[in-house]
């Protein structure tokens, strides 16, 4: 008699033990998850205390050639110092055209985008550069866009050899070959270019 009223005491009391650990369950989970969010605010304000203020930039998620025009799946934004950065990254960065090769992982900054692709070539040649046709009556390398090239020119005019530095090729036909120079060489190339006595050396890639 004794043993059948305890078993019925037991039954009783185990839904009420069972509760209690529910609701202990609960709290020690509710305690370990404001410890994490502390623990990961803490971590946000020492990162903000050594790096300074963070902010939200794209990161390419491969690497993006010249010319390609910037989509959604090609960035991954990602809060990163800004601090840590030497010139600006792009802030409206879709429908934007690739002037210079961006490598996965690298912050997409301003000066490697320009305008929309609606822009078409002109959409390569930023607001310090000058788009050049050179004609390839002279022997030259076979050229790709995107490449970048030496400009050497010996004229009577100018009597000294014109030099423009790691030119891009823009566009390449038969006839000739559209180089982007900066704004002050653009001059004296153009020049050399009129009297026909431009010679391109294909610069090395690095």
């Amino acid at each position: 008699m004794v043993t059948a009223i305890s078993r019925v005491a037991s039954t009783i009391r185990s839904p009420r033990r069972s509760r209690r650990l529910r609701v202990m369950l609960t709290l020690t989970a509710a305690i370990i998850g404001a410890l994490i969010t502390v623990r990961t605010l803490a971590d946000a304000a020492a990162v903000r205390e050594r790096y300074g203020v963070l902010r939200s930039m794209p990161v390419a998620s491969h690497d993006l050639e010249i010319g390609h025009t910037i989509e959604d799946d090609d960035l991954v934004w990602t809060m990163l110092p800004v601090a840590l950065m030497a010139t600006s990254p792009v802030s409206d960065p879709l429908g934007r055209t690739v002037i210079e090769p961006v490598v996965g992982g690298e912050v997409l900054l301003d000066h490697r985008v320009s305008g929309s692709v609606d822009a078409g070539p002109a959409a390569l040649v930023s607001r310090t550069s000058r788009a050049i046709a050179i004609d390839r009556s002279l022997p030259s390398p076979a050229l790709e866009p995107g490449d970048r090239v030496d400009l050497y020119a010996s004229t009577p005019r100018t009597g000294v050899p014109t030099v423009a530095r790691r030119a891009m090729v823009l566009e390449v036909d038969d006839h000739a070959v559209v180089v982007v120079v900066t704004e002050a060489e653009a001059p004296a190339v153009a020049r050399a270019a009129l009297d026909g006595a431009v010679v391109l050396a294909l610069h090395g890639a690095g």
